[in-house]
């Protein structure tokens, strides 16, 4: 029981290695900039047209993926 723990929290250990490069206030400033460009929705509005675009959620993305991803978004929805 305890080694299977350990193993556990190992795994989590090893993926925290694998995060983005992108540190929470970098995520945040650029996320915020792209809501921006749509400042009418709601954060959930503008998350959950971001999941339901891509068909999927976002829990496994990693940060600087889902900012990509979100501008390649936002370029394809909005004529501006």
């Amino acid at each position: 029981m305890v080694g299977e723990m350990l193993l556990k929290i190992r795994r989590l250990d090893i993926g925290e290695k694998r995060m983005s490069n992108l540190s929470i206030y970098d995520t945040l400033n650029q996320f915020k900039e792209q809501w921006e460009r749509v400042p009418q929705q709601r954060f959930m509005q503008l998350i959950h047209n971001f999941q339901s675009y891509y068909q999927r959620d976002g829990f496994f993305i990693e940060n600087d993926r889902f900012i990509e991803m979100l501008k390649e978004y936002l370029d394809e929805v909005l004529v501006e």
